[in-house]
């Protein structure tokens, strides 16, 4: 059984200022998920991580968006 992940993808634009995405993937597990600051079990806590990367404030909307 696969059990969907997300994933928050960093990186460094050519102007110094980190970007951040937020990436869904399907992973067989041998054990519980545990999270860390790149692997989240619910898009909400992925999103609101994304936003704390690029120094945004926390968007309850922001797991809702569509395309992430």
């Amino acid at each position: 059984m696969k059990t969907e992940v997300f994933v928050v993808v960093k990186s460094i634009n050519s102007l110094g200022q980190i970007e951040a995405s937020v990436e869904c993937m399907h992973v067989a597990l041998s054990g519980p998920l545990l999270e860390s600051e790149t692997v989240f079990s619910s898009r909400a806590n992925a999103c609101a991580e994304r936003n704390r990367l690029e120094g945004f404030p926390d968007a309850d909307s922001d797991a809702n968006e569509s395309g992430i």
